[in-house]
């Protein structure tokens, strides 16, 4: 799910907009939460691979 820089700015993230697929803000801060730490995460693998 991309979401461009206007939408962004205009409302907080853990608004739920119609069409994103979540039943509520609770819902959707979760995900976002769980989408960041898999980022950091990979990030650690990635820099352990590297050394």
């Amino acid at each position: 799910m991309w979401i461009s820089q206007s939408r962004s700015r205009s409302r907080p993230p853990s608004e739920v907009v119609p069409g994103e697929g979540f039943k509520d803000s609770k819902q959707k801060v979760k995900a976002i939460k769980l989408g960041k730490n898999s980022v950091r995460k990979r990030m650690l693998v990635g820099e352990r691979q590297m050394r």
